[in-house]
């Protein structure tokens, strides 16, 4: 029997990737808006997907706050994972880290760097914030540039949904390698996010 990967999704919300393709699904315990799948497999009916189509229900831009629920296979702070060192093959972080601070999401990193195996691989997507801004400035409508504000300062929808930092391609890499994670490479937008976003891996070597 083949072995199973160990793949985190860190900070999964509304998306819930196939744990047949060995995925874990992580994120924090929100009352009335995150749940364990063990207790909601409807959710888990509803936000089951897979990577090459990470967004499996359409996405609307003027969607500001959507109804839709999170479901997690583990509830964990994903700054402070109780995982053991050297296990992690893969690490993927979609829209997570602009939720903290400079200093919270350098200790993120140190923390993921830990836990993955020599020649893992951390992916982490976030907004860009520089196409953000440009994208900004651009519109001339002041309700058309709510959509902006959202993906700048987050939907404050919630306790966690709050943007703390934003990222450029060269902070993002700069971070990674200063925590230790080697060949960085910049992946453009592969998730297909509708607005600007950045993707950039990096091993742990």
């Amino acid at each position: 029997m083949e072995e199973r990967q160990v793949k985190i999704h860190l900070g999964c919300g509304q998306i819930y990737l196939d744990p047949a393709d060995d995925w874990t699904n992580i994120d924090i315990a929100i009352p009335g808006y995150s749940f364990l799948a063990k207790d909601r497999p409807d959710l888990v009916q509803s936000n089951r997907t897979t990577l090459d189509r990470y967004y499996a229900h359409p996405y609307r831009r003027d969607a500001i706050v959507t109804d839709r629920l999170c479901v997690a296979d583990v509830f964990m702070d994903a700054r402070s994972l109780e995982i053991p060192s050297n296990s992690v093959e893969e690490i993927l972080v979609v829209q997570l880290l602009e939720h903290f601070s400079r200093v919270e999401a350098a200790d993120a990193l140190i923390e993921w760097y830990r836990v993955l195996q020599p020649g893992g691989r951390l992916v982490v997507d976030t907004p860009k914030l520089d196409g953000l801004m440009l994208e900004f400035l651009a519109e001339k409508s002041e309700n058309r540039r709510e959509y902006y504000y959202r993906m700048i300062f987050g939907s404050q929808k919630n306790a966690g949904a709050y943007h703390k930092d934003g990222y450029t391609l060269a902070k993002l890499s700069e971070l990674m390698q200063s925590v230790g994670f080697e060949g960085i490479r910049d992946l453009g937008n592969p998730l297909g996010h509708p607005y600007p976003a950045l993707t950039v891996e990096g091993r742990k070597l």
